[in-house]
């Protein structure tokens, strides 16, 4: 479970380690029907538990942006405007979704396959980030994501408030965060926008080292990123646990600070530029007894024939067994014949001409080289020189650039997916309390969940193999009864005979015994 919840230590399985614990070499669990994988499952928006009366928590006073999505379709309607553009026609709606873990808490669900997405729902006023920045919301999808985008992007100023119905992926964003799985893409990833401070062009600085996502199972998982402005650095968490994180600087491509100097593109290498370290020794001859042409392997001349070697055997024979098929017409098939099988004979020693085999040629040598010696006229690797980078600007300080909105702009090939819980703020404990009385909560009631399922599934498969084994049991004392009711006819007349002769006595003590030692047990 999540045992102490986020922010907390704690050494829980089921992703409980302590929110803000730096986590290495993360894999994400391997996809498994049995565990949850609900790959195939019906789209299900309004769940019989969504009616069931739920507060979510108050808004933390950090939080910029909430969306919880409790209002139902209010929600919709009120806090999200779906973008016109011709290409979005994929439709959302509340509800709880195939499996709540809270009755009656509801999320946002992409209702239809292979659809853009485009809505948008403004900050009541845009934030500067001069500290730190956190991006949190939950994620559950009822049938896996095999190729969609399930992240949220994070719209910049300036933006019109009035056309927000023509929005679309050319309006520009300050950071766009979340898992997107298709084909070779398995990434969360973490996109930060910035703008050239002369032209005002911006440029997408991507995360290189992104993990993984959760891609199946039906639990809540929940993703957080932090951007620390004061320190430059980052983070990436999932269900609590750092990920990754490092250096704002270093670790996005490109880097927000533009090199100072580039290659000059106008550069070439020179004709006579020599870049092989090394060269053949023009001193060096071929050694007088070294033969370029003698064979890499000869036969073995001391080779002998086998004992028992039938040379005049065939390794295949007729197979006996084979007959000419009843339907076979030799003027339209042709003459047939039958199959061919290894010929039995040969099986000992073998059979057929016999040839020595061949050995590595201990004179081989193959064709001569000369040595390699260090090159005179080596400059060692080319490379063009460098020029004054134009469009260099340096960078202070690192941050995204103001955030104005929230927005889900994807492509997906899934439905049922859930996203609740949003949450654009500048204080991380504040967004991992919130975890703890949300997401905390959901997890924890899906491991119980998940755990009842298992010992459900173990003892009905315990209880399905008892069953037949006792329905073999059952079939072997029927036989056996069928039986003694056979023999009991037989030898009615046999019985008979042994009183006349006065064996009675000794058969009756045979049949005790046999009473007494039944050979199936009851």
């Amino acid at each position: 479970g999540m045992g102490g919840g986020f922010g907390e230590d704690d050494d829980e399985d089921f992703g409980s380690t302590a929110y803000g614990a730096h986590g290495d070499g993360y894999m994400p669990p391997e996809d498994d029907d049995d565990d949850g994988n609900s790959m195939g499952e019906p789209l299900v928006v309004n769940n019989p538990k969504d009616s069931t009366p739920y507060a979510p928590p108050q808004k933390p006073q950090s939080a910029a942006f909430l969306e919880t999505f409790q209002s139902g379709d209010d929600a919709l309607e009120t806090n999200w405007i779906y973008s016109k553009r011709d290409r979005y026609n994929g439709k959302f709606a509340v509800g709880g979704g195939r499996v709540p873990a809270i009755a009656g808490d509801v999320g946002l669900i992409a209702t239809e396959q292979a659809r853009h997405y485009g809505i948008i729902s403004p900050l009541k006023s845009p934030i500067s980030v001069s500290d730190v920045l956190v991006l949190q919301y939950e994620l559950r999808l009822d049938a896996g994501l095999t190729c969609s985008g399930a992240y949220l992007k994070f719209p910049t100023t300036p933006l019109d408030t009035q056309k927000l119905d023509e929005f679309d992926d050319s309006v520009p964003y300050s950071v766009m965060f979340g898992p997107d799985k298709c084909g070779d893409t398995n990434k969360v990833h973490l996109i930060l926008q910035s703008r050239h401070p002369e032209t005002g062009a911006l440029t997408e600085h991507h995360l290189v080292d992104t993990p993984a996502p959760y891609t199946f199972g039906s639990e809540t998982h929940l993703y957080t990123a932090v951007v620390d402005v004061e320190k430059q650095t980052y983070e990436v968490r999932i269900d609590g646990e750092t990920k990754r994180a490092g250096s704002l600087r270093t670790d996005f491509n490109p880097p927000f600070e533009p090199p100072k100097e580039i290659d000059d593109v106008n550069d070439s290498k020179p004709d006579d530029w020599v870049d092989e370290p090394q060269m053949a020794d023009p001193k060096a001859t071929k050694p007088s007894d070294w033969d370029e042409d003698a064979p890499e392997m000869i036969v073995d001349e001391s080779a002998k024939m086998p004992e028992g070697w039938l040379e005049n055997e065939p390794e295949e024979i007729p197979d006996a067994e084979s007959k000419k098929p009843e339907e076979w017409d030799d003027e339209e098939d042709g003459e047939w014949t039958p199959d061919m099988v290894p010929n039995p004979k040969c099986e000992a020693s073998g059979c057929g001409k016999w040839s020595p085999p061949e050995i590595p040629n201990p004179q081989y040598k193959g064709k001569w080289e000369a040595p390699l010696v260090p090159n005179p006229d080596y400059k060692g690797p080319w490379a063009p020189r460098k020029v004054r980078n134009e469009a260099f600007y340096e960078v202070d300080v690192i941050k995204p650039l103001d955030i104005a909105a929230v927005a889900i702009e994807i492509w997906a090939m899934d439905y049922g997916i859930v996203f609740d819980n949003v949450y654009v703020g500048t204080d991380v404990e504040d967004a991992e309390e919130y975890a703890n009385a949300t997401v905390a909560v959901k997890r924890e009631v899906e491991a119980a969940e998940l755990e009842a399922q298992r010992k459900a599934r173990s003892e009905a498969e315990a209880a399905s193999a008892k069953s037949s084994v006792g329905e073999l049991k059952e079939r072997a004392l029927n036989a056996a009864e069928a039986v003694a009711d056979a023999l009991e006819r037989v030898l009615v007349p046999v019985e008979a005979q042994l009183k006349k002769l006065g064996l009675e006595p000794y058969v009756n003590r045979a049949i005790d015994w046999s009473l007494d030692n039944p050979l199936i047990a009851s």
